[in-house]
């Protein structure tokens, strides 16, 4: 362990132990707008060992006011969010190992893009990518964490692997498209 974690490694509830273990685990951030990317900093500067990004959309200006990761040069060259983050990240911490996935989160494809991780943290902004999400975490014992911000509300629940819960028991069905508040028409 470097000087970098030392704080870290002081406060007696991470200690020397919980930083070896944070090293070693692996994180997939889905969604790498406003939530997504203050969350992927934090992980970084706290030392995780590996990141996997995966967004679809690219940075526009109307970004820059909230995703604390983007610039204007982002935004104006249309930069993927995906890889722009991961830019940032890696000027932050240079050790980390960071993977960028620009692309749509499918049935066909999740499980090439998410693997296995440690954790995944659901930092999406639609109901079809969150169940999506759901139901590959119960089918492969994964944690995860639903995220979720709109307006001035927000919502976090973890769901631990195996635990008998899931966003589907607290949520019910997927609504409907449509019929939901999303963040383009509330902010």
């Amino acid at each position: 362990m470097t000087n970098r974690y030392s704080r870290q490694i002081a406060f007696a509830p991470i200690g020397a132990d919980g930083q070896k273990r944070i090293s070693k685990a692996s994180v997939m951030v889905i969604g790498c707008g406003a939530l997504g990317s203050s969350s992927a900093e934090m992980l970084v500067r706290a030392g995780i060992g590996s990141l996997t990004l995966l967004d679809r959309d690219l940075v526009e200006l109307s970004n820059i006011q909230r995703q604390c990761l983007f610039t204007e040069k982002d935004a104006l060259q249309g930069n993927p969010k995906a890889i722009a983050c991961r830019q940032a990240l890696q000027r932050i911490n240079s050790e980390i190992k960071i993977t960028a996935h620009v692309a749509e989160l499918t049935s066909q494809n999740i499980s090439l893009k998410i693997g296995e991780p440690d954790l995944i943290l659901d930092a999406t902004d639609n109901f079809s990518t969150r169940y999506l999400i759901n139901d590959y975490a119960i089918k492969h014992s994964l944690s995860w964490i639903f995220a979720s911000c709109l307006g001035s509300r927000g919502t976090v629940v973890t769901f631990q692997a195996n635990s008998g819960y899931c966003l589907r028991c607290i949520l019910g069905p997927k609504p409907p498209s449509g019929t939901i508040e999303t963040c383009l028409t509330e902010g």
